[in-house]
């Protein structure tokens, strides 16, 4: 069996990137937990170009963010500036031009199961997380405290 070359996250996401720029899909696996529950690591999404029209609150998009990369909701736009969050992440935003966007997530799948990411459902659990972050963010705390005490 032939060894698996490793290659660094930015060649990886440049060919992304250039194989988007071709008109192609692009299927990655998702890494990290800042869009549980919709997405877990080691699930896979498909991402396809961007155009601003297509894309509204709640499209998943791949960013460009401080020297690394994103896949997160979009939850506000402010001109040309888009405001991403994941969906477990109680706390920060992060703010991106629109230029920073790589591609738009068109399908995810678990194994092979397609999820109903932008179902009315999974966008209505979606919202409510994210305008009752700052309740979620104080409720996570107490639990914390409390089971600290256990």
């Amino acid at each position: 069996m032939a060894a698996r070359k490793k290659i660094t996250n930015d060649s990886y996401f440049e060919r992304v990137e250039s194989l988007l720029a071709e008109g192609k899909v692009v299927k990655i696996p998702v890494k990290g937990t800042s869009m549980l529950p919709s997405l877990k690591e080691g699930d896979h999404v498909l991402l396809n170009t961007t155009d601003m029209r297509e894309m509204k609150w709640g499209t998943i998009v791949l960013a460009l963010y401080r020297g690394g990369y994103i896949l997160h909701r979009l939850v506000g736009r402010k001109g040309d500036i888009l405001e991403l969050a994941g969906d477990n992440n109680w706390v920060q935003i992060e703010r991106v031009e629109r230029d920073a966007v790589i591609g738009m997530v068109t399908e995810a799948y678990r194994g092979t199961e397609l999820l109903r990411i932008y179902s009315t459902g999974s966008m209505q659990r979606a919202w409510l997380r994210y305008k009752f972050k700052p309740l979620l963010r104080v409720w996570g705390g107490l639990i914390n405290k409390l089971n600290l005490k256990r």
